[in-house]
């Protein structure tokens, strides 16, 4: 099937079947206001879904997304898979084996046999008549029913750029709904017990029609249809697993593809699976956050051998290769499926993934040090994510974050805090504080050169090169380790940091892309620092001025430090 097809088929039925959820939803919750306000709101909220258009477009729809859910576990090419994705998938098939009955009784006893299933009969039937079975069984429903939805639901909107202002709000929807729906039909449950205890007649007229009459001939016949619609779906599922086993069996045995990783792994996977698959099935870290649907580009690679035997992009890749100006050699993982061996790089690092670094810190809790702090931020970040979606800015600001990280670690530095684009790095040795200075700069110098080389990587992505600022200062400060969760993290507190993070802020206006303190360069041992600028400047916070150095070109930071021997 061709994805082009595909991608809005199993939105669009997706999202007709969840909006039918809600509405659905909406009525059990009504159950609050007692059996008669819950078989109201179900004519009120109903009614549209009760039409022939609207049964037409639920009964269409739900056929369809279940044969898109049998697709796409034919597809796969294994089964491993994220948790979220696994979920979402698990749940979606086992949706169909819970529904069938419910829905066909809802749907065709009415229009067949003019025998509805109201609000009062099903909650009888569901709570006082068989609830070791049914009721349990309606609820288990509610609940997959839901999860699958959201998950599904936050999978298309997490591509928005307004998604994560409202994702607080649309997180308590999520909770809300299903906890009202649950507890309407647990207080309509109890209202017909109550009824049924007022009036022991009030039963008889749910009571299953005697043996043999119309009414009865009707339901059974409807049970039937059921069970052959039930025992269907089992064999289309079946058969499908069957199909999957059959096909990778072939495939591996007659055209497998090689695909060489760094560090020298390589993997051999049949032909026709996809990088992103071949990745998770041997166990290979690979980012993909909307879950390999070609709806974000973090499962990007670059393709270092291979190129030319590449096959093109469907329609859903070059959308996004377009979209983010891509290279040739720049491919999605999740939507490349190799004919002919390659070796890939992900850009993206699966451990990173966006999330804050962690930190090791072989140091004890509360000492007094002296530290260089080194404060670095991104310019222009608003405007680059601006000009993206969010996936695309993660990316590049991912990138640039490892850059910065890299080079901070490489010459011995802790990286303290990561928030946006802005890291704090902290350089400290109780024995050497002066080589710990002298590591602060050399460390700015390279990653000064490192976001030169990641610019020109990025250039056909990248309107401009990137830019940044950075700020260098030494002083004391406590450094400990500050167990906010498991793992901890290596902290310090002082004057140091705040300093350094202002005179970053100060290379705007001082036209500079890197400014450092006297005392950073007092405690580094460098001297000739003639040829750059020295100013006093006012640091908010503090009385009177510090003496700083500015750097506008690299060269004149790497001449000092070799000058210096640094």
């Amino acid at each position: 099937m061709k994805r082009r097809i595909e991608r809005p088929l199993r939105l669009f039925t997706g999202l007709t079947l969840f909006t039918f959820v809600i509405t659905h939803f909406l009525a059990h919750a009504a159950g609050l206001l007692l059996l008669p306000g819950m078989e109201v709101a179900r004519r009120t909220l109903l009614w549209a879904w009760d039409t022939p258009p609207g049964q037409a477009l639920l009964a269409g729809s739900f056929v369809t997304h279940a044969g898109l859910g049998l697709w796409a576990l034919y597809r796969r090419r294994h089964l491993r898979m994220p948790a979220g994705e696994a979920w979402q998938l698990g749940l979606g098939l086992c949706i169909p084996l819970l529904l069938i009955s419910h829905g066909m009784a809802g749907m065709l006893s009415d229009d067949l046999y003019n025998d509805p299933l109201t609000y009062p009969r099903a909650i009888v039937l569901y709570w006082i008549t068989a609830p070791e079975t049914l009721l349990w069984r309606q609820l288990l429903l509610l609940v997959i029913v839901w999860i699958h939805g959201c998950i599904g639901v936050r999978g298309w909107l997490m591509t928005k750029p307004w998604y994560r202002r409202r994702a607080s709000l649309l997180g308590a929807f999520a909770m809300l709904l299903p906890l009202l729906a649950l507890a309407g039909i647990v207080n309509a449950g109890w209202d017909a017990e109550r009824r049924a205890a007022a009036d022991p007649a009030y039963l008889e007229q749910f009571r299953p029609p005697p043996a043999g009459t119309p009414e009865a001939e009707n339901r059974a016949a409807l049970a039937a249809i059921s069970g052959g619609v039930f025992n269907t779906y089992v064999l289309l599922l079946v058969g499908t697993l069957g199909l999957r086993q059959y096909r990778n069996w072939r495939a591996r045995a007659t055209s497998p593809v090689r695909i060489a990783y760094p560090g020298g792994r390589t993997v051999t996977v049949p032909r026709g699976t996809s990088v992103l698959e071949a990745s998770r099935a041997n166990g290979i870290p690979h980012t993909a956050l909307c879950g390999g649907r070609g709806r974000c580009s973090t499962c990007r690679i670059r393709v270092t051998e291979g190129v030319d035997a590449l096959p093109p992009p469907n329609a859903t890749e070059r959308a996004v290769l377009e979209r983010m100006k891509a290279p040739r050699a720049v491919r999605l993982a999740c939507q490349l499926r190799p004919v002919a061996p390659l070796s890939v790089t992900p850009l993206l690092s699966a451990r990173d993934n966006g999330r804050t670094f962690a930190v090791t810190a072989p140091m004890d809790s509360g000492r007094e040090l002296a530290i260089t702090a080194l404060f670095v931020d991104l310019r222009g970040s608003t405007s680059l994510a601006a000009e993206r979606l969010p996936f695309d800015a993660l990316f590049i600001v991912t990138r640039y974050v490892q850059v910065v990280t890299d080079a901070i670690r490489k010459h011995g530095g802790y990286v303290i805090a990561i928030a946006g684009d802005g890291v704090m790095g902290m350089f400290a040795n109780e024995d050497d504080p002066t080589a710990a200075a002298a590591s602060a700069l050399r460390a700015t110098a390279d990653l000064w050169r490192d976001i030169e080389v990641l610019s020109r990587d990025l250039a056909e992505e990248l309107d401009q090169p990137l830019a940044f600022g950075a700020g260098v200062h030494s002083g004391l400060a406590v450094v400990g380790a500050v167990a906010c969760s498991e793992d901890g993290s290596l902290q310090f507190i002082g004057d140091t940091g705040n300093v350094a993070a202002r005179l970053e802020e100060m290379t705007k206006t001082l036209g500079a892309t890197v400014v450092f303190s006297d005392a950073a360069a007092e405690l580094a041992g460098l001297r000739q620092l003639e040829h750059l600028e020295r100013r006093e400047v006012a640091i908010r916070g503090r009385d009177g001025t510090l003496g700083v150095r500015t750097v506008q070109r690299q060269e004149d930071l790497r001449a000092l430090l070799e000058g210096a021997g640094a």
